[in-house]
């Protein structure tokens, strides 16, 4: 793995970005977890109880590589015990380097479409969009980051 730090640096500092353009008067209140604890049962159940409080779970990694199959199962594990049926999933890559959706995007997409939980590329959105979100955090949104 590259430098941890300057990852979740540059992650919290895009995804801060993203919120003060799409809902400028949000002050978030944020959750990290890296990968590899989510592979650590106490770690990941840590991490599923702050995730069921977060209005927003955004999965950042620096490709658009799928997301590893311990993080899949955790991520199905958590939404399959969600108790709030609204919400929002995230995607952060750092590169991408084609028009095609990439597989982490199709799979968050899909698990975002099962749970009832708006999907929203945030890379994508910073770069074109710049536009409004339709799931709209309130005044102090929580957001769980979890991150390569």
């Amino acid at each position: 793995m590259l430098n941890s730090e300057a990852f979740v640096l540059t992650y919290a500092s895009l995804l801060s970005i993203f919120f003060d353009r799409a809902c400028p008067k949000v002050m978030p209140q944020w959750a990290y977890w890296s990968y590899a604890q989510l592979e650590v049962p106490a770690a990941a159940g840590m991490a599923a109880k702050e995730a069921n409080l977060a209005d927003w779970l955004v999965f950042c990694q620096a490709t658009s590589a799928p997301l590893p199959r311990p993080v899949q199962c955790w991520a199905e594990r958590w939404l399959g015990r969600r108790r709030r049926s609204k919400g929002g999933l995230g995607v952060l890559t750092l590169s991408d380097g084609t028009s095609e959706p990439a597989a982490i995007q199709t799979y968050l997409r899909g698990l975002a479409s099962r749970t009832e939980m708006e999907f929203l590329d945030v890379g994508d959105w910073l770069c074109w969009r710049r536009g409004d979100c339709a799931q709209k955090p309130a005044a102090r949104s929580r957001v769980a980051l979890a991150y390569d």
